[in-house]
C-alpha cells in the first residue's frame, strides 16, 4: 500500500509541473479553514479541518487537507487526517471533484487505542464561490471510504468516536494567500 502511494505521488509532482503549456499559467495557493467547527455547541465531538489548495487556471490542483477530530463524550481520544487529494473544477470555476490520492488518520494524544493508524480514501463533491478576487467560499459534501475497502478501519474508528461519520458537510472560508 504505502509503497503505491509514494509512487502516486512521484507521478503527480512529476506530471503536474508538465501539465501546464508553454503559455503561463498561474497557480493559486488557497488556505481554507471549515466552519463546521460551530456544531461542537450541540455536539459531543470537535472536528477542526483546514486546507491548503495549488489550482491552477485550468481546473486542476491538489489539496492538503488537515483535520482533528476530538471525543467529548468521555472518551478523550483524537483522531488527526491528513492527506493529498486531486482537485477537478470542470469548468475552472464553480463545481469541483476532489478524489483522494493519499489518505492517512491517526490517533494521538494521551488516550491511544491499540491500532492507531488508519487508511481511509474520500471523495468529495462541492461549489467555490470567489468573491472579491482573494476570498471564497467552498461548500462540499465527503464520502469517507466510497469503496468500502477499509470497512473494518472505518467501524473501528467510529466505535472509538462517534463522531466519526461517513458523511461529512464542510462550508470552507479561505483566502488566496498569493498566485505564482
Amino acid at each position: 500500500m504505502r509503497h503505491k502511494v509514494f509512487i502516486i505521488l512521484i507521478l503527480i509532482f512529476a506530471i503536474f509541473p508538465l501539465y501546464s503549456t508553454t503559455e503561463k499559467e498561474n497557480i493559486d495557493f488557497i488556505v481554507t479553514f471549515d466552519s463546521g467547527v460551530i456544531d461542537a455547541i450541540w455536539s459531543k465531538h470537535l472536528h477542526l479541518r483546514f486546507g491548503l489548495n495549488l489550482i491552477s487556471e485550468n481546473g486542476v490542483g491538489l489539496e492538503v487537507p488537515l483535520s482533528l477530530l476530538i471525543d467529548r463524550s468521555g472518551g478523550g481520544e483524537a483522531l488527526f487526517s491528513s492527506g493529498v487529494n486531486l482537485l477537478f473544477y470542470p469548468w475552472q470555476v464553480g463545481p469541483f471533484i476532489a478524489l483522494s490520492l493519499a489518505s492517512v488518520s491517526i490517533f494521538v494524544g494521551p488516550y491511544l487505542p491499540e491500532e492507531r493508524i488508519h487508511y481511509l480514501n474520500e471523495i468529495a463533491f462541492g461549489y467555490t464561490y470567489q468573491f472579491k478576487e482573494k476570498y471564497i467560499v467552498q461548500g462540499s459534501i465527503i464520502y469517507k471510504d466510497p469503496s468500502k475497502s477499509f470497512e473494518d478501519d472505518f467501524y473501528y474508528i467510529n466505535s472509538l468516536i462517534s463522531g466519526f461519520q461517513r458523511f461529512h458537510f464542510c462550508l470552507n472560508f479561505g483566502y488566496k494567500a498569493f498566485t505564482f
